[in-house]
């Protein structure tokens, strides 16, 4: 959710690399094992191939921490990051119903809100769209637990709730138009 695009692709393809070497590997050590090849037998691995194998090794963990981790002091990905919403809203579903606290909820671009979610009955989904009707994020609401998620309205809009999860034959209904209010720097009234 907080990756960047550019990160998951050069992730991707880092993977794609790695994965590639692995499976010439085990392909190359099946080979000499079926005695396809003039090579030792398979229960004797060739050092070359023991040291290929560690450098692959050493590269997956270096590529792992260089790319994601935390520990790096020039990574700011928040991916691992506990954000402080500045505001909470309380969404009850039941009965096939939002019972959002005011309608449209404010929020203002760029600040961290969070949507505690709760069911009183069945499965909902928590899905909120923008005007040309992409989903932005979904949430599963189970009956029973406190479902939470925090999010980071990046551009201002008017935002759609939708379930996402067919929970009955009156799932059509569970959709609230202009049910989220994005305003760009300070126009949120809070009052």
């Amino acid at each position: 959710m907080y990756v960047t695009d550019s990160v998951r692709i050069f992730y991707g393809l880092y993977m794609a690399l790695v994965a590639g070497f692995f499976l010439w590997f085990v392909i190359r050590i099946r080979r000499r094992s079926s005695g396809l090849t003039a090579e030792p037998p398979a229960d004797r691995i060739d050092p070359r191939e023991k040291a290929f194998f560690g450098i692959l090794l050493t590269a997956v963990v270096v590529g792992h921490v260089v790319t994601l981790s935390p520990l790096v002091p020039w990574q700011q990905w928040r991916l691992w990051s506990d954000p402080q919403p500045v505001q909470r809203f309380d969404i009850a579903v039941s009965d096939y119903a939002f019972q959002l606290p005011s309608t449209p909820l404010q929020v203002q671009a760029g600040e961290f809100v969070e949507f505690n979610l709760t069911s009183q009955d069945v499965t909902y989904g928590f899905g909120v769209f923008r005007e040309d009707g992409s989903l932005l994020f979904q949430e599963s609401v189970l009956p029973g637990y406190e479902n939470r998620i925090v999010w980071n309205f990046s551009e201002p809009g008017s935002y759609d709730i939708r379930s996402t999860e067919y929970g009955g034959e009156r799932h059509n209904e569970m959709l609230v138009r202009g049910a989220i209010l994005v305003a760009a720097g300070t126009e949120v009234d809070r009052g």
